[in-house]
Formats: structure tokens, sequence, C-alpha cells
């Protein structure tokens, strides 16, 4: 019953759903609770456990990911040396973490919830590698049974602590129990359903394992440093308040990003197993699958730049308005990360980690030197341009490296119509902000663009449902 497509596609989204509530429904009680300050602590806590998580999976979960789509009989040799190599580089990361954090002067409290946060590193680098075992063998309700239980603990707790009045050493604690939990959980699971686990380990094949597995970790790493570094940045120049207000700007985006990142994560198998069988100088057959992405990710971004003031008045209350300016231009990096995001995917599907690493590696060093200059000046808002000038420079190179390495695509011609259609709605919507109720007008615009890309067969149901099948063999 679980294999079925339209089974695994609505528990994927179930896990989707479940990341929103227990990353969202935190910073939104939070920020009615307690204000911009904790806020501001929490998403800090939070953007180094992802930046020192990036350094700690070290790409492992996502060339698992590929290895198990691409080979069927990789299996659990090739998890278990993972695990093996990834308990390393998480003990490293952690240690890393704990020497460099009393290095930036944050207060005691923050400082001993960052060296909690550190011990969180090697259970969720576990739970990544589970995480890529159920995506690539299809076992979507496992990945939704982990996700379920770490969001019980971490909500419910957190709720609690929250409405009592205490501090972020207590909420960090709580996300070290659920990463904890759920790893244990996911280890178990894949191991007993998904990819049976052999624990012997063999030198001479995690060494074969080492070199590809650099690539994408620096890769990864490079990817977490693009992805957090601006909110730990604005912390040295700023107060937690205004860390706080980008941090709503960001979630926001986060969210938005749940399904672009859902799509790439089930591309990548699939990919990796069409190269191996027949070549990597095709993406033929898959023009209707991207256009029905983009017809999803460019409407619901235009939309929430059109709608910014509302939403974040809505979700976190009046004193995050001024928050609308940052998640504007942040909106507009999150169209380009759609197209970046699985240009990337395409090339390390095709082999070509490599050469993806070197053009990657732009976007990190645009996104910091940028923000030397623009977050003093402009503090939330100039690291938001920041990132949006790095994505648009990894994501032209890319398209660049793409279509010489693996196939020429018409990126922009599946683009264009979904672009159209949202700029005709939102048009129509901008007149009418203040005049008529937020939420109504925002339906109407979400009513407008369903109609239009179903008019126009922009969008397709049933290429999605293809992008989720298991890989042909």
């Amino acid at each position: 019953m679980t294999s079925r497509p339209s089974i695994q596609l609505a528990l994927l989204m179930g896990e989707g759903f479940l990341l929103l509530l227990s990353g969202g429904a935190m910073f939104v009680m939070i920020s009615r609770c307690a204000g911009p300050d904790l806020l501001g602590e929490y998403s800090l806590v939070f953007a180094w456990m992802m930046l020192a998580g990036g350094l700690a999976s070290f790409g492992i979960p996502e060339f698992i990911m590929r290895e198990l789509g691409r080979l069927e009989e990789a299996g659990g040799r090739h998890a278990v040396h993972g695990l093996a190599i990834g308990s390393a580089f998480s003990v490293a990361a952690t240690l890393l973490m704990a020497a460099v954090v009393p290095l930036f002067g944050y207060a005691a409290p923050l400082r001993s919830a960052l060296w909690i946060a550190s011990l969180a590193l090697l259970p969720m680098m576990i739970a990544g590698i589970c995480r890529s075992g159920f995506l690539a063998r299809r076992q979507m309700h496992l990945l939704f049974a982990v996700a379920a239980c770490e969001t019980a603990i971490v909500v419910t707790i957190n709720t609690a602590l929250v409405l009592g009045g205490h501090g972020i050493v207590a909420l960090t604690t709580t996300l070290l129990a659920g990463k904890l939990v759920a790893s244990t959980l996911a280890l178990f699971l894949l191991n007993r359903h998904a990819v049976p686990l052999r624990f012997e380990f063999d030198r001479a094949f995690a060494r074969e394992l080492l070199g590809p597995i650099v690539i994408f970790g620096l890769s990864n790493a490079l990817g977490m440093v693009a992805l957090r570094i601006n909110t730990i940045m604005l912390s040295v120049w700023g107060t937690m308040a205004a860390v706080g207000q980008y941090a709503v700007a960001t979630k926001l985006v986060e969210i938005t990003l749940i399904v672009p990142s859902l799509f790439n994560q089930l591309m990548l198998p699939r990919l990796a197993r069409r190269y191996a069988t027949e070549g990597t100088r095709s993406l033929g057959g898959l023009e209707a699958s991207f256009a029905s992405f983009f017809a999803l990710a460019i409407p619901a971004g235009v939309g929430v730049m059109v709608f910014a003031e509302p939403i974040l008045t809505l979700i976190f209350g009046d004193r995050f308005a001024e928050a609308a300016a940052v998640l504007r231009v942040l909106m507009i990096c999150f169209l380009v990360e759609c197209l970046d995001g699985l240009l990337g995917v395409i090339l390390k599907a095709a082999g070509r980690q490599d050469l993806d690493l070197r053009v990657y590696s732009a976007n990190p060093v645009v996104n910091v030197l940028a923000n030397f200059l623009t977050i003093p000046a402009w503090g939330g808002v100039g690291a938001g341009i920041s990132k949006l000038v790095a994505t648009l420079c990894s994501s032209s190179l890319r398209i660049f490296v793409v279509a010489r390495a693996v196939a020429p695509m018409g990126w922009f011609r599946l683009a264009a119509k979904p672009a159209a259609i949202a700029a005709v709605a939102a048009a129509c919507a901008v007149p009418l902000l203040g005049t008529v109720h937020g939420v109504v007008l925002a339906a109407g615009y979400t009513l407008a663009c369903a109609a239009l890309l179903a008019a126009t067969r922009a969008f397709s149901f049933e290429a999605l449902r293809a992008a989720l099948g298991s890989p042909a063999k």
C-alpha cells in the first residue's frame, strides 16, 4: 500500500509538514511569547547547528543516496562505511564548534547552549544517512515516522518551556534530546526495514569511498556556509533583536524551500540510476517534471513577496513587520535557488561533483565578502542582498557548466509560463493591498494562479508523480 506513488508523495509532504511544524511553530511561539531577543538566540543556535552539521555529515547522506539509487546492490556496505566515516567527521566538527564558539564573545547562557548544540552533530549525521536510505528505497512511511517522533518531542517540551519562561539553554537541551531519539529510531528502522546493515569495516573500501565523499562533503559544507553564515555574521554587527527579525524572514524562506528540497532529493537517485544505465548526455523526457516544479515554486515565491508584510504580522505579530523588506529580498533569492539547487543535483547525479564543487565555491566566497560591505550598511537587508548576489553568481555558472558537461536545457523557457502567470496575478493583487483583507487577497492570488496554470497546462501532477517513481532498472 505504501509503495504507491500517491501514498509516498503524501507521506513525503507529511514529513515536510512536520518539519514546518517543529521549526515554524517554535519560531511563532517564541516570537509571540518571548519576543525578538530569545528568537534571535534560538535562530543563532539553529544556524550554528546547521552550519557545523554540514561539516559533520560532510555530504555523506547525499553521496549514499546517489549510490543507493545508482546501484541496487550497494546497500548496507555503503551505509555502514558512510556511518563510520561520518562519525569521525562528526566528532571533529563537535570539537571544532566547541573551540570556536568562545571566540565570538556571546553571553554565558548562549555560549552554554551552543556547547550543548554541538553534541547534536553526531545524531544529526546518523539521521541524515538513514533518511537518505529511506528516500532511495522509497520507504517514505519510515521517514515520516522518524520525523513525527522528533517533532512530538521538540514541539511538546519546548512549548511548555517557552510558556514557563525558560531560556535558550533549556530549549537547546530539548533539541538535543529530540535528535538523539530520532537518530536511534532511524538507525533501527533503516537496518530492519530498508537497508540491512552488516557492521564490518573494510579499510580499503573506506579509502575508496573517501575520495568522492570529500568532494560531496566540500560541496555540502559550502552550501551550509552559504545558507547559515549570514545569520552568524549579522550577530557580530547587530543585536539579537536584529538577528530575530532576520530569522523570521529566513524561516519563511526555509519553509518555502521544503518542496524544492524534496523534489531535488527525489531526483538525485532517479537521475543517478538513469545516467548509470543510459549515459550522461541526456535530460530528455524530464522537461515536464522540471516545468511542473517551476509551476509550483515561482507563484509561491512571488506570492510571498507580494504579501510579505501581512504574512509576517499574521504569523509572528506586529513587532516583526519590519522584516518584510528582508523577506522580499530573500524570496527573490529563493526563486534563483530553485534553479541553482536543481542544477547542482544534475551535476552530482552525472558524477561531476568535482566540477560542481569548483563552480559552487564562488557562492560562499561572494556571499561572505559582500557581507562585509552590506551588513554594516543595511543590516538584515544587506545580508539578504549578499545572499542574492552570491546565488545569482553560482546559478549562472551552473547553467553554463550543465550545458557543457551534461546536456543543454531551455531553463528560462520552462520557467517563462509560470513566471508570467505569477506576474499577472501579482499585478492584479498589489493595487488592492490595504483595501482588501490580506488573507482574502492571498487566497484570490492563489486561486488565480492555480486556474491559470491549469488552463495553460503549465503544471502536470502526473509529471511530478513520474519524478517520484522508482528509478528504472
